[in-house]
């Protein structure tokens, strides 16, 4: 078993490019665009949506990595989470907390934005389906 995706890593961080500076990087890119879409919409309302935890508690068939890459791969979920709050906060933007392992449907996030949920060029959608109230 081992962690052969936690040793690559490692190895990567210390070349300057593993995992630490990558999330880095992905929450700098993410602020830089909630800015620029906030910049062009002023009035808009933008909800970064909370990462879900896809890390079992356990390897199994669907999710076949070796058991002492767990922790690693939790901790690149924990990762993308942090990034996400940090980056929504600096950008002040609203963010819609993912508290448990279900994905964000468009019920769901309809319910967190108080729309209805509508598929972007479907027949008969509207901008005013999935505006903000």
């Amino acid at each position: 078993d081992g962690k052969p995706c936690a040793t690559i890593d490692e190895q990567a961080t210390a070349r300057g490019d593993g995992s630490p500076q990558r999330l880095a990087r992905m929450e700098d890119n993410l602020v830089e665009v909630l800015r620029f879409v906030a910049g062009k919409a002023p009035e808009a309302r933008i909800v970064v949506v909370g990462y879900p935890n896809f890390v079992p508690e356990r390897t199994c068939e669907q999710f076949p990595v070796a058991s002492g890459d767990l922790p690693w791969i939790a901790s690149i979920n924990d990762g993308l989470v942090r990034a996400q709050e940090r980056a929504a906060a600096e950008a002040k933007q609203w963010l819609a907390e993912n508290e448990d392992a279900e994905a964000m449907t468009p019920e769901r996030l309809a319910a967190v934005l108080r729309v209805t949920p509508s598929t972007p060029g479907a027949a008969g959608a509207t901008a005013s389906d999935t505006a903000a109230p």
